[in-house]
C-alpha cells in the first residue's frame, strides 16, 4: 500500500486561511458599501447644482451668439442699401447699360462677400447682375421657372416708402436657386430687397442680394474658437449651418425635437436650444467630459477617503493572516514546495512553453498522481498547439486573399460605376460577363433585364428596341459586331440622343463595348458644319457649300452626261439703297431677295449668297439654253417688283450672267470666274438684263481687268487728260463755261473714255488720286480763261470724305490763281449720303472760300427733294436720262420743267445735260431752263481748241 501522508491536516490549515480571508473580505466589503453610498448622495447633489450652472453659462453664450448673427444679417441689409447710393451706379443704372451695371455688381459681389446681385426696374425688367456671363433673357427665364419673378411683382405692387429697406428673409434652396445662375452654396439663403427711388420719391428700380448661409459659418467657428462649444441652426427643420461634423442625421433630428430651453443630454453632449432671428432655431451642443472630469475629481476626493478607512482594516487583516500563514506554513511546506514547481512547469504550458520538466512523479502520494496527470497534459496541450498553430496559418492565408480580393472587386465596382463612358463585358461565347449603371441608364433599360449570362443577341435586340429605326448592316441580332475588330457604331435613341458604341477585342477572348453619349458633340459639330456652310444674314448657302454641291454635280454630269446651269446674279441699284436708308434696310432687302429666291426654287436647285449683293442659282438637271433663259427672265420680273421696307418704297434691278455647264472636266474655279465674267458682261450691256457666258466675252472682260494693274502705271506717266465740254446760256447762246471730262491716253487702246476705267479706278481706290490729278489740271487750264468763265469739276465720294480737300483746295487756288468764282464742284446725290454731317460741313466750308456748288444728275437717286433743304448749292443739273426723252415723253417733259421752277423759286440755276438736238434746246428754252450743255452745242474739246471756241458763236434755241 501507498503511503499518501496527511492530507487531511494540510486541508484544514487551508480551510482555516480560507475561512479568515472571507470573514475579512465580508468586513471589508460592508464598510465600503457604506462609504460609497454616502459619496454617491453628495455627489448627485454637487451634478445637479452642476447642471444648473452649465445650463445658465450654455443659455447666456446663445444669447450673444444670437445678437451677433442679428447684426451681421442687419449689416447684410446696410450693405445692400448702400450700394443703391453709390453714384456711379446710380448714373449706370439711368443709363440702363447692362454690361456697366453687371461689372458694378459683380465688384460689389466680390468685395462685400455676396453670393448674387440683381438689379430690376419697376417692370422686373434685369438691368443688371453680378454674373456678366450670362444673358439677361436667360437668367429671367431661370428666375421665372423658380417663380421668384411673379414673387418680384407682388413686392413691386406694395407701396414701398422712400428710404425704407425691405428684407424679404430666408428662403431654403429647395425653394430658390442661386438667383444669378451659379452653383447653391448651402440649404437656405438670406434674401435682401432694398428699394432705389428717384428724387420726387418714385420708385425706379429693386436691388436684390442673396448671400447663402454656409454650413460653416464664420460667426459660428469664431464663436465655437472662444466657448468651445459647438452650434447647429435650423431652419423650417432643416440645418442650414453648423460647426458639428460628426453628429448622425437621427442625433440631429432628435436636437431638432427638444424644446426650447430645456437642457438635454445626448451621446455623452449637453445640447440646449433657442430661438433665433428670422425663424431661426439655434442649439448649442456641448461635450460633458468637462462637467465628467468635475465628477471625477469629487470622486477621487471619497476614494481617498475609502483608502484611508481600507488601510487601517487591511493592516488588522494583514497582522492575522500573517499568524495564520506562519501556523499553516509549517504545516504545507512539506506539501506546497513540489505544487509550486509542478505549477511552475504548468505555467510555462500556458506561455507555449512545452520543454519544462515536471518532478514529483515518482511520490506515491496525492502530489505524485497530480505530477503524472500534468507530465500527460503537457504532451496533449503541445500537440494542439502544433495543430492550432497551423490552422492559424491557413486561416490568415485565406483571410489575407479574401481581403485582397474584397478590396479589388470594390475597387473595379466603383471604378466601372463612376465611368461617363457605358461598359459591357463579354466572355468568349458572348454572353454578358459585367456592365455598369452608366450603360443602363443610357439606354434606360431595366437593372433586372442586364444580368451576367445574358447573350449579346438578346441584349442587342433590347437595346434596337430605344432607338429610332436604327439602319443596320447585316441582320438585326447584331452578331457581326462581335465578329469585327475594333468596330464603331452610332445609336440614335427615341429620345433623340446619339450614342458612340466601341467594340474591341480582350486577350485571351472576349470583347469589351464602350458607350459614349455624343449627343452634345455631335449637336456642335452639326451647328458648326451649317455656319461654315451658310451665310449668317439670309441662312442661304454660301460660297464654301455651293462648290461642293458643283463638284457633286460635275460627279453626276460625268457619270449621266445631264447639264446643268449657273445664274450668277448682282443686284443693281443696291449701293444706292445702302447709303440712302441705311444698312439695315439694306440687311433687310438682301433677306427678301434671298426668301423671293428661295420660294421660287424648283426641285433640286439651290439659291446661293456670294457675298454683299451677289447671289447665285444652281439649277437642276437637263438644263438648256432655253431653260436657263426662261429662268433668268422670271427671276428679273420677281426681283423687279416693287417691295416695302421700314416705310420705303425700294425697287431695284438685277443682272444675271448665265452659264450652262456641258463639261465635267472644266475645275469648279473656273466655272465661276466664267459665270462671274458673264454677269460682268450683263453689267456692261446696260444692266436688269442677263447674259450668256462666251468665249469672246471672256478675253474682251479679261482685257478690261487688266486696266485695274494699268491704272497705276497711268498716273505715274501722267496718261490721263482732260476734255472740256461747254457750257451756255440758252437765252443768249454765249458761252458761260466748260466741265472738265477726263480721257485716258492708254498707249495701246486709244484715247478712253471714264466708262472704260472709273469703275476699276473705285474697285482699286485710285479714284481720290484720279480726282486730285483732274481738280489740279482743270484749275490750272481755267486760270487762262477770261474771268467771267468757268469750269466745272466731278468731285469723287472718296475726295468728299477727304478730311484736307478743302485746305488743298485753297492752297491749289492759290499755286494757280484762279478766282475761286471761276470754280463750280459737282457732286452726287451718292456723296452726299455717304456722310451726311461731314458733307454739309465741307459744302459749307467751300462756299465760304466763294467756290460754287452743283448737284449733279439731280432726280436719279433716293430723297433727291430732301436735299434741296438740307444743303446748299449753287446749281442743279438735270442728268441727261431727263432731257433725252423730253421731245418724245410728256412724263419726262412735266419733270424736267418741275425741277426747273423749284430751283428758281429756290434760287438756283439749272443746268440741262445731254442736249443733242435743236428741239430739245428750244423745249428746255420755252421752260426758261437759263444753260445747257451737250452734242447740240459741241463736243468736248482738248484744252488747246479752248482758246477757238471763246470767240466763236454757238448754236442758237430758236
Amino acid at each position: 500500500m501507498s503511503n499518501k501522508g496527511p492530507t487531511i491536516a494540510q486541508k484544514l490549515i487551508v480551510s482555516a486561511v480560507i475561512l479568515v480571508t472571507l470573514t475579512f473580505i465580508g468586513l471589508t466589503s460592508l464598510v465600503i458599501f457604506q462609504l460609497e453610498l454616502t459619496f454617491k448622495k453628495q455627489t448627485d447633489k454637487f451634478e445637479v447644482l452642476a447642471e444648473k450652472q452649465f445650463n445658465r453659462v450654455m443659455r447666456s453664450d446663445l444669447q450673444h451668439l444670437s445678437t451677433s448673427i442679428t447684426k451681421e444679417m442687419d449689416d447684410i441689409a446696410n450693405r445692400v442699401a448702400s450700394i443703391a447710393r453709390q453714384p456711379s451706379f446710380l448714373e449706370a443704372m439711368h443709363n440702363e447699360n447692362y454690361t456697366v451695371i453687371s461689372k458694378e455688381l459683380q465688384q460689389y459681389n466680390n468685395t462685400m462677400g455676396m453670393d448674387g446681385l440683381i438689379l430690376f426696374n419697376v417692370n422686373s425688367k434685369i438691368l443688371g447682375s453680378s454674373n456678366p456671363e450670362l444673358e439677361p433673357n436667360v437668367l429671367r427665364g431661370y428666375l421665372e421657372q423658380q417663380g421668384f419673378t411673379s414673387l418680384l411683382k407682388g413686392i413691386l405692387r406694395q407701396r414701398l416708402k422712400p428710404n425704407a429697406l425691405e428684407f424679404y428673409g430666408i428662403i431654403p434652396a429647395k425653394e430658390l436657386g442661386s438667383i444669378i445662375g451659379k452653383e447653391i452654396m448651402g440649404s437656405a439663403a438670406e434674401v435682401t430687397i432694398a428699394p432705389i427711388f428717384n428724387d420726387n420719391g418714385q420708385l425706379d428700380a429693386i436691388l436684390v442680394a442673396q448671400k447663402w448661409m454656409r454650413y460653416h459659418d464664420r460667426i459660428l467657428e469664431s464663436f465655437k474658437s472662444i466657448t468651445n462649444i459647438n452650434i447647429i441652426v435650423f431652419y423650417r427643420g432643416e440645418v442650414v449651418s453648423t460647426t458639428v461634423d460628426d453628429l448622425d442625421q437621427a442625433s440631429i433630428s432628435d436636437i431638432n425635437e427638444f424644446s426650447y430651453g430645456d437642457l438635454k443630454k445626448l451621446k455623452g453632449n449637453y445640447v440646449l436650444c433657442d430661438s433665433g432671428p428670422r425663424d431661426l432655431r439655434i442649439c448649442a451642443v456641448n461635450s460633458a467630459v468637462i462637467f465628467q472630469e468635475v465628477i471625477a475629481i469629487i470622486s477621487s476626493l471619497g476614494e481617498e477617503a475609502k483608502i484611508y478607512t481600507l488601510t487601517r482594516i487591511v493592516g488588522f487583516a494583514v497582522f492575522c493572516i500573517i499568524v495564520v500563514i506562519f501556523v499553516a506554513l509549517a504545516i504545507s511546506v512539506n506539501i506546497t514546495s513540489p505544487l509550486k514547481e509542478i505549477t511552475k512547469a504548468l505555467s510555462a504550458v500556458t506561455e507555449r512553453n512545452y520543454n519544462g520538466e515536471i518532478q514529483g512523479g515518482e511520490r506515491s502520494d496525492e502530489v505524485g498522481d497530480i505530477a503524472r496527470a500534468a507530465v500527460l497534459m503537457q504532451k496533449s496541450v503541445k500537440e494542439r498547439e502544433d495543430l492550432r498553430v497551423n490552422i492559424e496559418k491557413q486561416q490568415e492565408k485565406l483571410l489575407v486573399q479574401e481581403k485582397e480580393l474584397r478590396v479589388q472587386n470594390t475597387q473595379f465596382e466603383a471604378a466601372i460605376n463612376s465611368m461617363i463612358q457605358g461598359l459591357c463585358l463579354f466572355d468568349a461565347n458572348r454572353n454578358l460577363i459585367r456592365t455598369n449603371n452608366r450603360f443602363i441608364s443610357m439606354f434606360s433599360l431595366r437593372a433586372s433585364s442586364v444580368f451576367p449570362g445574358k447573350s449579346w443577341e438578346s441584349l442587342f435586340k433590347i437595346m434596337l428596341s430605344t432607338t429610332d429605326k436604327d439602319v443596320m448592316t447585316g441582320d438585326e441580332s447584331g452578331s457581326e459586331f462581335l465578329s469585327i475588330n475594333n468596330i464603331v457604331h452610332v445609336f440614335s435613341l427615341n429620345s433623340g440622343r446619339s450614342i458612340e458604341m466601341s467594340v474591341s477585342p480582350v486577350h485571351g477572348g472576349g470583347w469589351v463595348c464602350t458607350f459614349e453619349d455624343i449627343t452634345d458633340r455631335k449637336r456642335v459639330s452639326d451647328h458648326l458644319s451649317y455656319l461654315a456652310t451658310h451665310d449668317a444674314l439670309t441662312q442661304l448657302p454660301n460660297r464654301l457649300l455651293m462648290q461642293r454641291h458643283l463638284s457633286e454635280k460635275l460627279a453626276h454630269l460625268r457619270r449621266t452626261k445631264q447639264t446643268f446651269g449657273i445664274l450668277w446674279m448682282d443686284l443693281d441699284q443696291f449701293k444706292t439703297v445702302n447709303d440712302s436708308l441705311g444698312h439695315a434696310t439694306g440687311d433687310k432687302l438682301l433677306c427678301h431677295v434671298g426668301k423671293v429666291l428661295r420660294e421660287n426654287l424648283r426641285e433640286n436647285e439651290m439659291v446661293v449668297r456670294l457675298g454683299g449683293d451677289e447671289f447665285a442659282v444652281i439649277t437642276a438637271e437637263n438644263a438648256t439654253h432655253k431653260s436657263l433663259e426662261q429662268q433668268a427672265k422670271r427671276i428679273i420680273a420677281l426681283l423687279s417688283r416693287p417691295c416695302y421696307l421700314d416705310g420705303h418704297e425700294i425697287t431695284v434691278g438685277v443682272s444675271i450672267g448665265i452659264l450652262l455647264v456641258m463639261d465635267e472636266t472644266v475645275p469648279v474655279d473656273q466655272l465661276l470666274k466664267q459665270a462671274d465674267l458673264a454677269l460682268y458682261q450683263a453689267k456692261e450691256e446696260g444692266r436688269n438684263t442677263y447674259c450668256f457666258f462666251q468665249e469672246r466675252l471672256a478675253k474682251r472682260i479679261q482685257m478690261q481687268q487688266r486696266f485695274s494693274s494699268e491704272l497705276r502705271w497711268a498716273l505715274e506717266r501722267d496718261e490721263f487728260i482732260l476734255h472740256y465740254q461747254p457750257q451756255v446760256d440758252l437765252s443768249t447762246s454765249k458761252l458761260i463755261g466748260f466741265e472738265a471730262l477726263v480721257r485716258w491716253q492708254h498707249p495701246k487702246h486709244g484715247l478712253l473714255s471714264p466708262a472704260h476705267f472709273i469703275s476699276i479706278a473705285e474697285e482699286t481706290g485710285l479714284m481720290q488720286e484720279i480726282g486730285r490729278v483732274v481738280l489740279e489740271k482743270a484749275c490750272h487750264e481755267a486760270a487762262r480763261w477770261p474771268l467771267e468763265l468757268k469750269v466745272a469739276v466731278n468731285l469723287s465720294p472718296k475726295q468728299v470724305e477727304d478730311g484736307s480737300l478743302v485746305k488743298d483746295l485753297r492752297q491749289l487756288l492759290l499755286e494757280t490763281g484762279l478766282a475761286s468764282h471761276q470754280l463750280e464742284l459737282e457732286i452726287t446725290e451718292t456723296t452726299v449720303l455717304s456722310n451726311d454731317d461731314h458733307v454739309i460741313e465741307v459744302i459749307k466750308s467751300l462756299r465760304e472760300m466763294g467756290v460754287s456748288i452743283a448737284m449733279d444728275d439731280f432726280g436719279t437717286g433716293y430723297s433727291s427733294l430732301s436735299f434741296l433743304r438740307r444743303y446748299t448749292f449753287d446749281t442743279m443739273k438735270i442728268d441727261r436720262s431727263f432731257v433725252a426723252a423730253i421731245s418724245s415723253s410728256k412724263d419726262n417733259r412735266n419733270i424736267v420743267e418741275a425741277i426747273v421752277k423749284l430751283s428758281q423759286m429756290l434760287g438756283l440755276k439749272v443746268i440741262a445735260e445731254g442736249v443733242e438736238s435743236e428741239k430739245q434746246a428750244r423745249i428746255l428754252k420755252k421752260m426758261n431752263c437759263e444753260y445747257a450743255q451737250g452734242f447740240y452745242f459741241a463736243k468736248p474739246l482738248a484744252p488747246e481748241f479752248i482758246p477757238d471756241m471763246i470767240g466763236q458763236k454757238l448754236p442758237l434755241a430758236n
